[in-house]
């Protein structure tokens, strides 16, 4: 699962401890790491050290160091990863749920299953009768009366209450948007089955560029050769490009383009 592991303990009959056993990299790194795997090779299966390199992270010959493996690990923790044979994994189709939602109640409802989803988090959540805000020091208190090793106890807390603060954060934006989805109702882009892959022929494709003043001027090209350019077309296809905030993002302050 992952993280940290340690063995219970005991030195001259002192105190055996539990292991504590939790996801050490924050859930909202671990969606943005998924969103950064799935752009490239969709749910298709690749080396472990290739995703490594892909976020970042170098690789030796003998293999992944330990940041690497523990942001891996973490990502298989809430789920958003899964294994696919020897040495690979692959995007999860909960990873999908949460990076392309068809309503912002389907994100929150993802968001939540990958949140409780590493055991430590589901105890700590039953532990309070459901509660999902609690705070850090009442984890802290909970987790040092069940007997967990103190050294990684306060850490632990820390890691739970910000994917439970990040959660909630979400579900507010889904209420202030009256239930429109933060993915609104586009549709998943094509699923891929041998990695990374040229747009056919019929696909649409977005090209963002910067214009004066820095604001992002968008083409939507269509099959055939068909462009719409025009307030009206991309108002209608806001909640698809609220998917590619980031790319937009980057044009702002880049001024640099783009092929969504």
């Amino acid at each position: 699962m992952d993280a940290m592991r340690e063995q219970p303990h005991e030195s001259g009959g002192a105190k055996a401890y539990k292991s504590v056993v939790y996801p050490a990299v924050g859930l909202k790194r671990c969606i943005e790491n998924a969103s950064e795997i799935e752009a490239k090779y969709g749910t298709a299966r690749l080396e472990r050290r290739v995703a490594a390199q892909l976020l970042g992270y170098t690789v030796s010959e003998k293999g992944l160091h330990g940041t690497a493996t523990k942001t891996l690990t973490a990502m298989i923790a809430f789920g958003l990863l899964e294994g696919a044979g020897r040495g690979s994994i692959r995007v999860t189709a909960e990873a999908k749920r949460v990076l392309y939602p068809a309503s912002s109640d389907e994100k929150v409802a993802a968001l939540k299953s990958l949140v409780f989803r590493p055991p430590l988090y589901a105890m700590i959540r039953e532990r309070f009768d459901g509660a999902e805000v609690v705070p850090q020091e009442g984890v802290v208190a909970f987790l040092m009366q069940e007997d967990y090793e103190p050294r990684y106890v306060r850490a632990a807390a820390r890691y739970y209450v910000e994917a439970v603060q990040y959660l909630r954060e979400e579900a507010g934006q889904a209420s202030d948007a009256g239930g429109s989805g933060v993915g609104g109702t586009s549709p998943p882009p094509p699923e891929r089955t041998n990695g990374p892959a040229e747009p056919s022929k019929g696909e649409v494709s977005l090209v963002v560029q910067a214009s004066q003043g820095g604001f992002p001027a968008i083409t939507i090209q269509l099959p055939n050769n068909g462009v719409i350019v025009g307030s009206r077309e991309l108002g209608n296809l806001v909640n698809v490009l609220q998917a590619y905030q980031p790319v937009l993002k980057a044009v702002e302050s880049e001024g640099s383009e783009e092929d969504v």
